[in-house]
């Protein structure tokens, strides 16, 4: 169930590092990260949960956060700043997500794929911004497929 609470939170968290993130890449990357960030969160969400239906961005914008992270710390390395700020404020983040996960009926999957997503993309970007635009094919392809779980097998063999 989709509460009001995690609504709030989803648009907040958008709203605070969706906004850092457009400034430092543009719209259109931000919008890819975004969109494709929820692609592939989906996709994680149907590989772990295979007949339960998830709804939200969660996912769209755990991949932005995770983007963030990544060009966050080589921006810091560059000034030669410490990056403790940065990983003890990434940490609280996904401790609090954790434990409101639970309580919101959030899907993890989709959280964790949507981060993992962002921190790959985010990797490539500082390699080379315009990689930005075919690395998700390249991600999306690395994917194990998805296992058959018993509940889909036995609805297989229903069918036939």
């Amino acid at each position: 169930m989709v509460t009001c609470l995690h609504l709030l939170f989803n648009m907040y968290g958008l709203f605070v590092v969706g906004q850092d993130v457009e400034q430092k890449v543009g719209t259109k990357k931000f919008l890819w990260v975004y969109f494709i960030g929820g692609l592939a969160a989906a996709l994680c969400s149907l590989y772990v949960n295979v007949f339960k239906i998830g709804v939200g961005a969660s996912g769209a914008i755990f991949a932005v956060f995770g983007f963030a992270l990544i060009t966050d710390i080589a921006h810091a390395r560059r000034e030669k700043r410490s990056i403790a700020p940065l990983l003890i404020n990434f940490f609280l983040f996904l401790i609090i997500n954790l434990v409101l996960a639970e309580s919101l009926n959030a899907d993890n999957a989709a959280h964790f794929g949507g981060l993992a997503f962002g921190l790959i993309i985010g990797g490539i970007y500082l390699l080379n911004s315009r990689a930005i635009l075919i690395a998700p094919i390249v991600v999306i392809n690395l994917l194990p497929p998805p296992p058959v779980s018993s509940e889909l097998l036995q609805l297989l063999s229903k069918s036939s």
